[in-house]
């Protein structure tokens, strides 16, 4: 089955939109207040937002939450700039469906260069997918939150950019909504890359197309998504951070979150070895992966 990818004009449009008023004002506009907000924005909405809500939360259903709570974790994934929730959330099991079998196709695996993962990611799309196809949970897919956010996340994005301009003027507007949503777009993309590119892997997957590579520092800097090798070996585990040097943020946020019993019924490992997918064996603490390497393509 191929899964080819073409030009997304809005998507597109949404970047630039971002990227390049980013790169025009941000040396005029500094200041630190304003860096200050755009670094507090980004790192609520990013882990509460993506992290611990869209992706350990909703998707992979590493803890169990009331309505409310799930609500307010999607509407915090809209407020990160990455777009729609459901539409991420169909784009996850795209890629979960695909990457878990050993044919999967070249647009979603990561045997190509840098480039051409970049034009793929951050330009197109995929057309001619049958979602139905995926097992997409019915109450995802049909979640009412969920789809009034796929409709109103662009409405939502420019009150929150309002809100930033009317409190703190054009400074904190450049780096709290141009800057921040560039980072985290660019950011999201560049952290996925190297998570199934770079780095080594603690667990083989029998049978997997892609098994995710773990690296130190990328992990720190996402907020623990950057453990992907962990995480594509025990997608059903809250916490991505296999080891006690391995810091996840997101692991922080999960705790925080079930302390104040807005969250129950955590998946939390015990040992390396807990809460493991079928085929999926540690075969150390570290295995060095190989480098990978490919031909650029068109979408």
């Amino acid at each position: 089955m191929t899964v080819p990818f073409r030009f997304a004009p809005a998507k597109s449009a949404w970047l630039l939109a971002m990227a390049v008023p980013a790169l025009v004002f941000a040396p005029a506009a500094w200041s630190v207040d304003a860096a200050v907000v755009a670094v507090v924005l980004m790192t609520v909405t990013v882990v509460f937002g993506h992290t611990v809500g869209l992706h350990r939360g909703i998707i992979h259903r590493t803890y169990r939450m009331g309505r409310r709570t799930r609500a307010a974790l999607a509407t915090l994934f809209a407020l990160t700039g990455l777009g729609s929730p459901l539409g991420w959330l169909l784009i996850h099991y795209l890629r979960d469906h695909h990457q878990s079998r050993p044919d999967a196709p070249v647009t979603l695996r990561y045997d190509h260069d840098l480039g051409t993962d970049g034009w793929w990611t951050l330009f197109c799309a995929p057309v001619g997918v049958n979602w139905d196809e995926l097992a997409i949970p019915p109450e995802d897919r049909e979640d009412p939150v969920l789809v009034a956010l796929d409709r109103w996340w662009v409405p939502l994005q420019l009150v929150q950019a309002g809100v930033l301009f009317a409190v703190g003027g054009w400074s904190w507007l450049v780096y709290g909504w141009f800057v921040r949503n560039t980072i985290v777009i660019v950011g999201h993309w560049f952290v996925g890359y190297l998570a199934h590119t770079a780095g080594w892997r603690r667990y083989r997957i029998a049978g997997a197309s892609e098994e995710g590579r773990n690296l130190w520092l990328l992990g720190i800097l996402s907020f623990g998504e950057g453990y992907h090798n962990n995480h594509h070996a025990a997608p059903g585990s809250a916490r991505l951070g296999r080891h006690w040097s391995e810091v996840d943020v997101g692991w922080w946020a999960v705790v925080a979150l079930e302390a104040l019993g807005l969250v129950w019924g955590v998946a939390r490992p015990d040992g390396p070895d807990d809460l493991l997918r079928p085929g999926a064996a540690r075969v150390g603490d570290r295995v060095d992966a190989e480098p990978s390497g490919g031909v650029a393509r068109s979408c």
